[in-house]
């Protein structure tokens, strides 16, 4: 969506107030300027470039800077978001999740040693936090545009280049570094999931809230997994607590609904 959003920003920012001089005006210009200098530009910077509509108010305002900028802070604060969700999912190996394990770009740590830490990670978010810097920079100097003419644009165009340039060459780092080595620990992974009271999701469904809020409880008391404690009371038998209690079933809603349907409708049977 960010993306999308950058892309459709990046179409409104081909209209320029060149040749709007005093206030928009066009006071001074030449005949014929308008009409040729935008097709040179354009030939020159190979984008098709255009006039604004109105130059009186592409000298007053600068909202297309904060809309393209916003756009690119979206897809920072997206990938920052990942970069943490990364960094705690690789934690461990002992003492964390360790459900994904990130490729290691550096020796170690300086202090601990055998701990490698997750700079691609933190790299990366980073950078995301001097883009959301950038954005609020462009939005103080839009809207101090004063009156016929806003002159900040300098600290805007600066704030705009430097934010795009920096996520533009860290996301490829990211990519390169970190995203295309990542691995999945399967096992521990399953594990998880077999032992997780989220289990408890499919008894009270197939029965009701107060039975799975019992059976996760007592999971959790005594050391087991919903699967066990559903056997044991009686809830469910082996074939169908293997059937109804794969983890794979709560990643899938359709199925899930269409599940529970049956298993209530055989017992009503």
């Amino acid at each position: 969506m960010s993306n999308y959003r950058i892309e459709c920003d990046a179409l409104g920012s081909r209209e320029l107030p060149l040749g709007a001089t005093a206030v928009g005006t066009k006071l001074s210009i030449r005949d014929g300027y308008m009409e040729a200098v935008y097709p040179i530009l354009s030939e020159i910077v190979g984008i098709d470039l255009q006039a604004t509509e109105d130059l009186f108010d592409g000298l007053q305002n600068s909202d297309e800077y904060i809309d393209i900028s916003s756009a690119i802070k979206a897809l920072a604060c997206g990938v920052s978001k990942i970069a943490s969700d990364l960094r705690i999912l690789s934690s461990g190996p002992n003492a964390g999740i360790g459900e994904l394990t990130i490729p290691t770009v550096q020796p170690g740590s300086s202090i601990m040693p055998g701990k490698v830490n997750p700079v691609m990670p933190e790299m990366i978010k980073q950078i995301c936090y001097q883009v959301c810097g950038n954005d609020t920079t462009i939005q103080m100097a839009v809207e101090d545009g004063e009156l016929d003419l806003n002159v900040w644009e300098p600290i805007i165009i600066k704030a705009m280049a430097e934010a795009a340039g920096i996520l533009t060459k860290g996301l490829f780092l990211f990519a390169d570094k970190c995203i295309r080595g990542i691995t999945v620990n399967k096992e521990l992974c399953y594990k998880y999931c077999e032992t997780s009271t989220a289990l408890s999701t499919v008894i009270a469904s197939l029965f009701d809230y107060p039975t799975g809020s019992r059976v996760a409880k007592r999971a959790v008391r005594e050391g087991k997994t919903i699967k066990e404690v559903s056997i044991e009371e009686g809830l469910l038998s082996p074939a169908e607590a293997e059937e109804y209690l794969d983890p794979m079933l709560l990643t899938d809603g359709q199925l899930f609904s269409k599940k529970i349907s049956e298993y209530k409708t055989c017992k009503e049977d």
